[in-house]
């Protein structure tokens, strides 16, 4: 799939959000649900060119994206050059894998996690295990954050609005439903909040509990 991707980042793909105002609320409210903080070093899971890294990067303290696409990350990485930006780093890897990323490992754990708009791109398997790999690199008491394609109702229903959200129709996009994800992260141990944007589109955050006190953070 790297191959689309790389297609994609050639063709100047790399925008933060999509000309839409769903689109526009999905990032801005993932971005809120995310609640960065000055100390905060945050991994962005299947960052693409790298455009909503960038916007996080001014919140936080270090920031760490990854993606498939080799021409995504060479362009990320040709940007940070040329900002001068020395609180973020891009590494190439599979969503579905995490794990295994040299680069990523330069952080024991993460204080936030957010995956937008990509994990849509998995079959249901690979999104378990993206989901709990991602979750054991999260720091006790912090957060994952998924803004997504997710279905509230069946997207049969909303042939209308595929084209405006960014949905192909099940070609290349694995969408499965808010229940899946809510139960999913509630199984690997997460406290879940949800968010719907659209029918199709919606948020999830995760909450990691906190071991010394039993708690999840705000």
């Amino acid at each position: 799939m790297g191959h689309i991707f790389d297609a994609l980042a050639l063709g100047g793909s790399g925008s933060v959000i999509s000309s839409t105002d769903e689109h526009e609320e999905l990032y801005n409210d993932a971005v809120k649900h995310l609640s960065v903080g000055k100390e905060d070093v945050v991994l962005d899971a299947g960052c693409g060119t790298g455009a909503v890294t960038f916007e996080i990067a001014k919140l936080c303290h270090h920031i760490v994206g990854f993606d498939i696409s080799r021409e995504s990350i060479r362009i990320a990485r040709q940007r940070a050059k040329q900002e001068g930006k020395l609180n973020i780093e891009f590494h190439l890897g599979e969503l579905e894998c995490p794990d295994a990323i040299e680069g990523l490992k330069n952080y024991e754990v993460y204080d936030k996690i957010l995956v937008f708009r990509s994990l849509h791109h998995l079959p249901q398997l690979y999104k378990e295990n993206s989901m709990v790999k991602l979750y054991s690199m999260l720091k006790p008491g912090g957060r994952i954050v998924i803004g997504d394609l997710m279905a509230f109702e069946p997207p049969e229903q909303h042939r209308s609005s595929w084209l405006e959200i960014g949905y192909d129709g099940g070609l290349t996009d694995r969408i499965e439903s808010v229940d899946f994800h809510i139960k999913f992260l509630n199984f690997i141990g997460c406290d879940v909040k949800i968010e719907r944007i659209h029918a199709l589109l919606g948020i999830v955050v995760g909450y990691k509990k906190d071991r010394e006190h039993g708690l999840f953070k705000n």
